[in-house]
């Protein structure tokens, strides 16, 4: 790949990862109104507030799921090839080490 191809690329990258910024912003702010909605008028008659809740989350996690590609994709543009194999190799330590205590947390003795 050329040098203005790669720096096009990483740009388009940079802009396309803001948008999902945006967008994960826009439903948190979603959630969150809809929580303060929902308090107001007492948790009653909420119905559309809950549809919002229900709505954002499942945005959220496609949203999410882009951003989080999208980021990987950026990490060999800002920090270089090498770099980014030893985050994405911490990361990956990191989420085999979370998903370990999550799986013994519910594993106690019985007496």
């Amino acid at each position: 790949m050329s040098a203005p191809d790669r720096r096009r690329e990483h740009a388009e990258l940079e802009a396309e990862y803001q948008r999902l910024d945006t967008a994960q912003g826009v439903l948190f702010d979603m959630v969150y109104a809809a929580g303060d909605t929902s308090a107001a008028k007492g948790f009653r008659d909420n119905d559309f507030e809950s549809s919002r809740t229900q709505y954002a989350g499942c945005k959220h996690t496609e949203v999410y799921a882009e951003k989080s590609a999208v980021w990987d994709l950026l990490l060999d543009y800002r920090h270089g090839s090498e770099m980014a194999a030893k985050i994405r190799a911490k990361i990956a330590a990191g989420r085999a080490d979370r998903e370990q205590r999550e799986r013994s947390r519910g594993i106690e003795r019985s007496r």
